[in-house]
């Protein structure tokens, strides 16, 4: 499984901005942005105006996980694992 966001330039020319989920969504249903989600996402479903379409033949993308080195949080290093066994189950 992978995810990605890709973000289309504006009508405008300037980058989107994405302030929240819905944003997101907005801008999507808007015509001025892309969302690539996992198959499992079926928050953008719940948007009146738009429609998941599979991508069956997309190659899978690379999954970095990147922190400050001082950062002392514990929260980090339970998010390091879970992502690691999540990684490796999926392989």
């Amino acid at each position: 499984m992978y995810w990605a966001t890709i973000c289309a330039a504006t009508s405008l020319g300037a980058p989107a901005v994405y302030e929240s989920y819905e944003d997101t969504l907005e801008l999507v249903a808007g015509g001025e942005s892309v969302l690539v989600v996992p198959a499992s996402d079926y928050r953008p479903a719940t948007h009146p105006h738009l429609v998941t379409v599979p991508i069956a033949d997309a190659e899978p993308t690379h999954v970095v996980v990147a922190s400050r080195a001082t950062d002392n949080n514990p929260s980090l290093d339970a998010f390091r694992s879970a992502a690691a066994a999540t990684l490796a189950a999926a392989a």
